[in-house]
Formats: structure tokens, C-alpha cells, sequence
């Protein structure tokens, strides 16, 4: 596993909290071949990253991702401290 890679794809989530991101981004982030192992790799690490898939009209599909800070999941009574 490439540390470097899984970094650079870490670095850009928590760099756009809450903001979508299309997989294309995180394709020339994190490696053409490899970057869905780098998100799960990311989420490992243990940040929230959750995923939508939007269609168009032909339905061709597109997969977006953002990262949702601890903070944001407080706030909307989804995180919880373990002591």
C-alpha cells in the first residue's frame, strides 16, 4: 500500500470538508488503478466518507465522495465519544 497516495487522498478530504467529490478528482489523487482502495484505506483511518452515485439522463453513472468531520456528525447526533 502506498502511504504516500492514501495521505494525498486523506489530505484532500479533510482539505474540502463536506464537499462532494467526484471520483475523477480522486482518480488523479490517489491513482487511476487504485483509487477506491485509497478511500477505503482513508476510511480505515477512521474518517466518515460517504458516497452518492448521481445518474444523468442516458444513465450513465457518476460516484461522488465527501468527508464529514466529527463535528458535523455531533452536531447532527450521529457521533458518539467512546470514553
Amino acid at each position: 500500500m502506498s502511504a504516500t497516495l492514501r495521505e494525498a487522498v486523506a489530505a484532500h478530504f479533510k482539505a474540502h470538508p463536506n464537499q462532494w467529490v467526484s471520483a475523477y478528482t480522486l482518480m488523479e489523487i490517489g491513482g487511476r488503478m487504485a483509487w477506491r482502495t485509497r478511500v477505503s484505506d482513508v476510511r480505515r483511518m477512521g474518517l466518515t466518507i460517504e458516497n452518492q452515485v448521481q445518474r444523468d439522463g442516458a444513465g450513465v453513472a457518476q460516484s461522488f465522495y465527501r468527508y464529514v468531520p466529527p463535528v458535523v456528525l455531533k452536531q447532527a447526533g450521529l457521533f458518539t465519544e467512546v470514553a
